[in-house]
């Protein structure tokens, strides 16, 4: 590319495309640690006040959750079905008009193609279910690892002094979500 900039001819297309998209397929750097180590007596005091806060607005509005949650996903649901039954219904008319059956034919044809596809997805799913069952327990079981090892390097790394602050600080907004509850 610099030889045909030096000759004054313009870049190839794919060229400068490939100059454009290369940054986005580096990987970051594995061990990025973060740029602060320590919190200060205040933010840690924040923090806390904002995890209690949120305990306390999730368990006052535990139902209106769990009611919020049902009804997107009956709206979810009932659009999925919609989406399924417009296609089986196009599909069913393309069959009747370019193979001239009747209504009741294409039903059944359309309902056995579907069931065949069923089948062969449960087939396959059966194949992989126990693979997928043990990377995902590994993979939990790694990620649980980790935060553990490093919430261990965190408190072993931490003052005294932080650390009496941080119980006292859990302990009162522990109490006070169970004394406002």
């Amino acid at each position: 590319m610099l030889l045909a900039i030096k000759q004054g001819l313009k870049p190839l297309k794919k060229e400068v495309i490939m100059e454009k998209i290369t940054p986005f397929f580096k990987k970051p750097p594995k061990n990025t640690q973060s740029k602060k180590k320590v919190e200060s007596d205040n933010e840690m005091l924040f923090r806390i006040a904002k995890k209690m806060g949120i305990c306390f607005v999730i368990i006052l509005m535990f139902d209106t959750l769990i009611d919020l949650s049902l009804s997107l996903s009956d709206v979810i649901f009932h659009l999925v079905h919609l989406g399924i039954e417009v296609l089986e219904y196009s599909i069913e008319i393309i069959l009747e008009y370019f193979f001239h059956i009747s209504t009741h034919q294409s039903e059944a044809i359309t309902a056995n193609f579907i069931l065949l596809i069923l089948l062969y997805a449960a087939y396959h799913l059966c194949l992989i279910f126990p693979t997928f069952c043990k990377r995902l327990k590994r993979t939990l079981h790694a990620i649980a690892l980790k935060y553990l090892r490093c919430h261990k390097c965190k408190w072993r790394s931490a003052t005294v002094p932080y650390k009496i602050k941080w119980i006292c600080a859990h302990s009162i907004g522990i109490s006070l979500l169970v004394l406002l509850m």
